[in-house]
């Protein structure tokens, strides 16, 4: 089951390039009795002490970066971008795979154990069941150490500093619904060995009662209010482990990276329907590029501006497809305009990749070889995350430059997004 998200941002503005966050947080046991593992009778049914070098096949990287290593997995940067109502959160998590949880499959018992190392400021850890169908419903425990900015950001009774949260939430993005939430402070003093997350679950009420040790397990805390889960006809869930870290989200975009630019060719061999460009971007994961949102959704825009010409390019979410943290779009006969192609990706280790091409043939395409031309700037934009990725020819080789070619490589990273994103009207032609 793959993830997100619904509704459509905020107009974009031009904004400083953001590195990505870092955070890490580590698991070394998974158990479960019950529900479709096997009886709720007091004997595990699942375990997984993370010992044998691989996630598989057990479990598979449903977000972000996670990897099997020694006796744990570690959740960690670079995260998927994701909006949560008001905050943006980057996350990695992983996603058992052997069974789901199901309405009406029994009661279960499972836990997590994390060593014993609290996150950093505005990070969190977290175990959770996760649905998207026939709604997006989260219901779990997060551990949480957040600064007094993000918690308030959050709302919801959230605590700054060292604590421990419950919660159920409805939706991403702008349809973000923060159902139930309840927080407790934690002393980091009194974490004793490591810390345990557990939830209970009865199949005859559907509640999910919520519990937590801070010394391995010896004793546990169960502070909470149950929580009501299966909702609005969610009948499954995955199980969930994983890390985040919380951002600022104060109405600005949430992510604005400036992206080395390795090929931009416009060009115009005969007229109109010759018409065709090209843009390529290559980032190794230094400095830390990485994707924020979700195409498939809200859909994307691309803004070309090539000396006195610019033009936005709509790729709608229809167009797109995903397969992990690569999301491609193809519209071969033009039937949203002259975007033909397109890639937005990240790579197993980090790199960014970044790819549209747009054909005359296909529809309307008004930037042509200036002859000759100076300068052209990008901006990539992906409209359910509010990110941009700009790019700009300066400081690269221009060859051709002439009436029917302009050929910009190898050109450097911009300190600014040098255009803004199309505007949110959605129209073709910004001059």
């Amino acid at each position: 089951m793959r993830w997100l998200t619904i509704l459509i941002a905020a107009l974009l503005s031009t904004v400083p390039a953001v590195r990505a966050a870092s955070f890490s947080s580590s698991c070394d046991r998974f158990e479960i009795d019950g529900n479709a593992f096997g009886p709720h009778d007091g004997t595990i049914d699942f375990a997984d002490d993370f010992a044998d070098g691989s996630l598989a096949p057990s479990w598979s990287v449903l977000l972000g970066t996670a990897d099997e290593a020694g006796t744990d997995v570690t959740a960690r940067d670079p995260g998927t971008g994701v909006p949560l109502g008001p905050t943006p959160f980057e996350i990695s998590t992983v996603e058992n795979v052997v069974h789901e949880i199901d309405d009406g499959g029994g009661d279960f018992t499972m836990t997590s154990r994390w060593e014993p190392v609290l996150p950093g400021t505005d990070d969190e850890f977290h175990m959770q069941l996760y649905t998207q169908g026939p709604i997006i419903e989260a219901a779990g425990l997060s551990v949480n150490n957040l600064s007094s900015a993000i918690a308030a950001q959050q709302g919801n009774g959230a605590l700054a500093g060292y604590s421990i949260n419950q919660s159920l939430t409805h939706g991403v993005g702008a349809g973000f619904t923060t159902v139930q939430s309840n927080s407790v402070a934690i002393d980091p003093m009194q974490v004793a060995g490591h810390i345990v997350l557990r939830m209970s679950f009865d199949d005859a009420t559907n509640m999910l009662t919520c519990s937590f040790s801070l010394d391995g397990g010896t004793t546990f805390v169960s502070p909470f209010p149950p929580i009501h889960v299966f909702n609005s006809g969610v009948t499954d869930y995955d199980i969930l482990l994983g890390a985040a870290a919380l951002l600022p989200g104060s109405g600005t975009p949430l992510e604005a990276q400036t992206v080395p630019l390795k090929l931009l060719s416009v060009r115009n061999p005969s007229g109109p329907e010759s018409r065709r460009v090209t843009y390529k971007v290559v980032a190794p994961r230094i400095p830390g590029i990485t994707l924020f949102g979700d195409p498939t959704s809200g859909g994307a825009t691309f803004k070309l501006k090539l000396d006195s010409v610019t033009q936005c390019f709509s790729m709608p979410a229809t167009g797109w497809s995903r397969f992990g943290r690569t999301f491609r779009y193809a519209d071969r006969d033009g039937a949203h305009g002259p975007v033909k192609l397109a890639q937005w990706k990240q790579t197993g280790n980090g790199a960014f990749v970044n790819k549209v091409v747009i054909l005359g043939k296909n529809g309307q395409v008004d930037v042509v070889p200036p002859n000759p031309g100076a300068q052209a700037d990008t901006n990539f934009h992906v409209v359910v995350g509010n990110a941009d990725y700009c790019a700009s020819t300066a400081g690269g080789t221009i060859n051709p430059n002439d009436a029917e070619t302009f050929k910009a490589k190898k050109a450097p990273a911009s300190v600014y997004c040098n255009v803004s994103a199309c505007s949110p009207s959605g129209a073709f032609l910004d001059q």
